[in-house]
């Protein structure tokens, strides 16, 4: 009797990175409430880069500021890592989570000055 075996290498399936997904540019609309629950709203562009590390993502003109923020991916979904963000000469702290739904972009963040969340936002976007 002869038996033979396969290696794992013969045939490699190539591993899917779920970034690849998110990777594009976006037009957002964004629908923003601050603490006196004054509503505003602001369409911006976002361009999505891989980060350095394999699970990131990097957001490029968050908000339409020409910052960037990071994100942490897990699926279909993301968290930004909090990050110091300048608007209108004053620095925020930003953070939130959002998803990716085919080519919808959604994303809930909120804007942190000195401990107090100031203003909260939920945006979505298309990818172009």
């Amino acid at each position: 009797m002869l038996l033979t075996a396969c290696l794992e290498t013969d045939n490699p399936v190539p591993k899917l990175d779920p970034r690849d997904s998110f990777i594009g540019s976006y037009q957002m609309f964004s629908m923003c409430t601050n603490f006196n629950g004054q509503i505003g709203q602001r369409n911006y562009s976002i361009s999505i880069f891989k980060g350095l590390d394999p699970s990131s993502i990097e957001i490029l003109n968050f908000f339409g500021t020409d910052q960037s923020l990071y994100a942490d991916v897990n699926g279909n979904n993301f968290t930004l890592r909090p990050t110091a963000v300048t608007l209108n000469g004053n620095e925020y702290t930003v953070n939130g989570t959002g998803n990716l739904l085919g080519k919808s972009l959604g994303l809930q963040h909120i804007w942190v000055f000195q401990s107090q969340i100031v203003v909260s936002c939920t945006n979505e976007g298309n990818k172009l």
